[in-house]
């Protein structure tokens, strides 16, 4: 019974990582890109750990700050490319959006990457289905063994 109830917390704590995903949206406003970071269900993301990436083939931090209490953060891009926005709640919620930016036009045309769950958590979710099915097997077998002794 231990055991059963055991699978059954891991199932849970598996399918709660998933419970809700992050969306990132970014619009130019002025010389800045203003992303805005919110959970699936509408609400803002308040204090994120927002990092800036430049653009081009070597990995070069731009800025790195939190989002503010409505969830949204600025940059200011300095030359033209794909400039990638990475939030991270510090709760296992991590997002990625790619923005490109047009330096002449002075505009960011955002390209929204929806946020994958890590291999870990998949791994979570698929031993707690499985915690889950065996679980209710081991009382259903329990039962029916309990009520032919009877």
């Amino acid at each position: 019974m231990r055991r059963a109830l055991s699978l059954l917390l891991v199932a849970l704590a598996g399918m709660t990582v998933l419970a809700h995903g992050v969306e990132l949206h970014a619009h130019p406003s002025g010389e800045a890109i203003v992303v805005e970071l919110r959970y699936a269900g509408g609400g803002p993301i308040a204090g994120a750990h927002m990092t800036v990436y430049e653009p081009g083939g070597v990995v070069q931090v731009h800025q790195e700050g939190r989002s503010d209490r409505e969830g949204r953060f600025a940059f200011v891009p300095t030359r033209a490319g794909r400039w990638s926005v990475v939030a991270d709640d510090g709760m296992g919620h991590r997002a990625q959006l790619d923005v490109p930016y047009d330096a002449e036009r002075r505009e960011g045309a955002p390209a929204a990457r929806p946020a994958a769950p890590n291999v870990l958590a998949r791994w979570l979710v698929g031993l707690g289905v499985l915690g889950v099915l065996f679980a209710t097997l081991f009382v259903w077998r329990s039962r029916r063994d309990a009520a032919s002794l009877s």
